[in-house]
């Protein structure tokens, strides 16, 4: 660990370069020995590319696949919301909550969903989860409404993303990538467009 960060955060040090102990330590809590082999392609591939599609069966360990590269671009010391995971349903939001929660990363997340108390999301939005996992049009409604606070947002996970446009419009769908210019303006290449996300696996836009 490197001086200044507090232990309980799951933090990458320069010293922990090795991919094996990074593994270690990301799945100990949830007692799995080691990453299977699609998750290890796509976590390779995640360090060298800057925009990913990942395309699996149901069940094969995807969101792990996604949440692994993500964390590892979480910064302790910002004290800002800086990853969005988009998904199209409750289920699937509180699903990857749950599995998020059980690594005890020591980051932050909230999940935003229809039928969620709006006040208790607002409540939890304003103390800056580092991490924001939610369903479009409830997301819609919180940067609408200015309960999200997006600048800092440097990594958008579309989950299911073909679900989320057949039950949102992609005007709404568009106002999350507007609304983030981490991700929206500095891209390059820029994200692609709605369009071409009818896929139903996470696609990964990493920092630009």
């Amino acid at each position: 660990m490197l001086a200044g960060f507090p232990h309980y955060f799951l933090y990458f040090s320069p010293m922990e370069q090795d991919i094996r102990l990074q593994e270690q330590r990301f799945l100990s809590p949830l007692g799995i020995a080691t990453f299977n082999t699609m998750q290890q392609a796509f976590i390779q591939a995640a360090q060298e590319q800057p925009n990913l599609m990942l395309l699996a069966p149901t069940g094969s360990g995807k969101t792990l696949a996604f949440l692994f590269p993500l964390i590892q671009q979480l910064d302790p010391n910002s004290r800002s919301t800086q990853a969005l995971i988009i998904v199209p349903s409750r289920e699937l939001a509180l699903q990857i909550e749950q599995v998020f929660k059980a690594l005890k990363t020591g980051f932050r997340v909230s999940t935003c969903y229809g039928g969620h108390a709006m006040k208790l999301e607002k409540n939890s939005l304003g103390e800056l989860p580092e991490v924001v996992i939610g369903t479009p049009g409830r997301l819609s409604d919180h940067v609408n409404q200015g309960s999200l606070q997006t600048e800092a947002i440097h990594t958008l996970v579309l989950d299911e993303f073909d679900k989320s446009l057949q039950l949102a419009s992609t005007s709404s769908c568009g106002i999350f990538l507007a609304s983030c210019p981490r991700c929206a303006a500095t891209c390059s290449p820029p994200p692609p467009p709605w369009s071409a996300c009818l896929t139903s696996s996470p696609l990964l836009l990493p920092p630009c």
